[in-house]
C-alpha cells in the first residue's frame, strides 16, 4: 500500500469521483450536481476547497465498460489534446501587466454562460466540444482560472481511464498534461486554497512530488483551518523518508480535527517509524473508533502487527473481511505477505487467485496472476507457477516480469 496518500491510493466500492464541483464521474459517465450553474457551483470547489477529504480521490473511479474507455481515448482526442495544450502554453496567463493589456473581449454574464455550456458538453460527454470552448475562453478572457480548470479536468478524466486500464506510463503523461492545465490556473488565481489543494494532487499523481508540496504549502497558508492541506503535507513527508518531519503537520491536522482517521493512520505510521509501538497502537486504535468499518484502516493495523512481529494478528484482522473486500489489492497484498511470512506460501497463492477474480481490466489480472505464480514458486510448486505465467501471459502482463520468473523457474527445475 502507498502509506504516503491514504487518501488517494485506496480504491472504494463506490465507483465514484467528483471532480470539481459539479461533475461526477460513475463508470465512464458523468452527471450534474443539481441546485447552481456548473461552472459557479465548480467555482464554488476552487475557492472553498471540497466538503469533504478527497476530492481528487483518483483510486475510486473505474470504468467496467473497456471499449467505451478506450473510445473516449481515441487517436482523434489524444492529437487534439497536443494542439490544446500547445495553444495554452503560449497564451498562458501573463503577468498583471498582460491582463491589462488584454482585457477580456466579454462580459462576466457571456463569460458564465459560455463557461457553463463547456461544463454541460463535458457532462453530455462530448470532452471534445468543452475543451474546444475552454480553449476559446482563454483567449476571449485571459485572465480567467475556470477555462483551464476545465481543461485539466478534461485530461484528469483521460488520465484515470489509462491508469483503470493499466496503462500506467500513458496515465502519468496525461497526468503531467493536466496538471499543466493546473498551473495556469494557479497562475491566474494563486489565492484560491482549493485550486492550489487541487493542483498539488494532480502533481502527485503526475510523478511530481516536490511540486505537489509546494502547492499544498501554499493551499495551508491560504486556508489553516483545513485540514486537508496538512494531512497532503505529512504523507508526503512520510513517503520521503521524514516521519518526525511530518508529525508536525499531523498534529496540526488533529488540531484541526481531532478524529481524523487518516491523521491518525498517517501518525501510527510515523509512531512505527519511530519503534513507538504503544504509540502506533494507540493512534490506530483511535482511527478504528473514529471509523469501526474503514478497510484501509484495518490494512494499517494489520501493517502494524506484522511488522511487529506479529503475523497471526494480521490474518486475524484481515480474514475477518469479507470476500469482496478481501479482493482489493490493497488487502490482498497484506495477506500474502503474512501468509508467507508464517511458511503458508500456498495461501498467499490463493490471496492473489481469489483478487485475480475481482479484476475487470487484463492488466491487473495479469499482474494478479503474475504474483500469484511467484507464490506458487515459493510453495514449491512448480507446475502451478507455470501455469498461472501462461496465465499472465495471455491476461498481457508484464513481459520483462514474466520472462525473469520463467528463468529463475527454470534454474529451479536445472537444480532438481
Amino acid at each position: 500500500m502507498s502509506w504516503s496518500v491514504l487518501l488517494s491510493a485506496w480504491p472504494k466500492c463506490s465507483g465514484a469521483v467528483t471532480f470539481g464541483g459539479g461533475i461526477r464521474m460513475r463508470n465512464g459517465s458523468a452527471s450534474v450536481a443539481a441546485g447552481r450553474p456548473i461552472a459557479a457551483e465548480a467555482q464554488r470547489s476552487r475557492i472553498w476547497g471540497s466538503h469533504s477529504l478527497g476530492e481528487y480521490d483518483l483510486g475510486s473511479w473505474g470504468a467496467d465498460d473497456e471499449d467505451d474507455m478506450l473510445r473516449m481515448i481515441d487517436e482523434l482526442e489524444r492529437r487534439l489534446r497536443v494542439v490544446l495544450f500547445a495553444a495554452l502554453l503560449l497564451v498562458g496567463c501573463g503577468d498583471d501587466g498582460a491582463h491589462q493589456d488584454s482585457a477580456p473581449t466579454m462580459d462576466a454574464a457571456s463569460f458564465d454562460t459560455s463557461l457553463d455550456a463547456a461544463e454541460r458538453y463535458l457532462a453530455g460527454d462530448n470532452p471534445t466540444q468543452a475543451a474546444a470552448i475552454a480553449v476559446r475562453l482563454t483567449n476571449d478572457a485571459p485572465g480567467r482560472y475556470g477555462p483551464h480548470d476545465l481543461l485539466g479536468r478534461i485530461a484528469l478524466r483521460r488520465a484515470v481511464q489509462l491508469r483503470s486500464a493499466g496503462r500506467e506510463s500513458e496515465a502519468i503523461e496525461v497526468f503531467v498534461e493536466a496538471y499543466g492545465h493546473y498551473a495556469l490556473a494557479v497562475e491566474c488565481a494563486p489565492g484560491l486554497s482549493g485550486l492550489q489543494q487541487s493542483a498539488g494532487e494532480i502533481a502527485h499523481h503526475a510523478e511530481m512530488p516536490a511540486v505537489a508540496m509546494s502547492h499544498y504549502l501554499a493551499a495551508s497558508a491560504l486556508d489553516p483551518e483545513n485540514p486537508k492541506p496538512p494531512l497532503y503535507i505529512a504523507q508526503l513527508m512520510v513517503a520521503d523518508g521524514d516521519p518526525e518531519g511530518a508529525r508536525h503537520w499531523i498534529e496540526t491536522v488533529l488540531q484541526i480535527a481531532p478524529s481524523q482517521q487518516h491523521a491518525l493512520a498517517t501518525l501510527s505510521v510515523i509512531e512505527m517509524e519511530s519503534d513507538r509501538w504503544s504509540q502506533a497502537f494507540e493512534a490506530i486504535a483511535r482511527a478504528r473508533a473514529a471509523n469501526p468499518h474503514a478497510v484501509e484502516i484495518r490494512v494499517v493495523e494489520a501493517r502494524l502487527h506484522r511488522r511487529n512481529g506479529n503475523s497471526n494478528r494480521a490474518l486475524e484482522l484481515l480474514s475477518s473481511l469479507s470476500d469482496a473486500e478481501q479482493a482489493h489489492e490493497t488487502v490482498t497484498s497484506e495477506l500474502a505477505m503474512n501468509w508467507t511470512l508464517i511458511g503458508r506460501p500456498e495461501q498467499a497463492a490463493a490471496a492473489w487467485i481469489h483478487c485475480l477474480g475481482a479484476q475487470s481490466q487484463p492488466a491487473a489480472a495479469g499482474r494478479m496472476a503474475i504474483n500469484a505464480a511467484e507464490a506458487w514458486i515459493a510453495a514449491g510448486s512448480m507446475d502451478e507457477a507455470s501455469l498461472w505465467l501462461d496465465q499472465a501471459e495471455q491476461f498481457g502482463g508484464s513481459p520483462a516480469r514474466i520472462e525473469a520468473i520463467r528463468l529463475s523457474l527454470s534454474a529451479v527445475e536445472d537444480q532438481d
